[in-house]
């Protein structure tokens, strides 16, 4: 099973896009990066997403940080467990569910 952290977002020009893309360039934050300007000479709206791999990183096992809510307990479930809660929209969101 893979998982996708994805953002695709219009903005109003392409000097907001890199003002976002640079306000998330540090560390502590997954960097949102400014879309391509132009495709095959022909000019795109401006717009922004989520670096690929910074995306994966937060979803991986191996991450290092969290920047979500504060975590208020930790429950270990099997993957149809795990399916069932997301499948009846019962996932507590401050709860850290690990697939055994």
């Amino acid at each position: 099973m893979s998982f996708a952290l994805e953002l695709y977002a219009d903005v109003s020009d392409s000097e907001q896009a890199e003002r976002v893309a640079e306000a998330t360039a540090s560390s502590g934050h997954v960097a949102v990066v400014a879309g391509r300007r132009r495709r095959w000479g022909r000019p795109l709206p401006p717009s922004i997403h989520l670096d690929g791999q910074q995306a994966q990183d937060v979803l991986s096992d191996d991450a290092d940080y969290w920047g979500g809510d504060p975590l208020d307990g930790e429950r270990e479930v099997t993957a149809h467990e795990l399916a069932d809660l997301i499948e009846q929209s019962r996932l507590d969101r401050r709860t850290l569910y690990r697939v055994r």
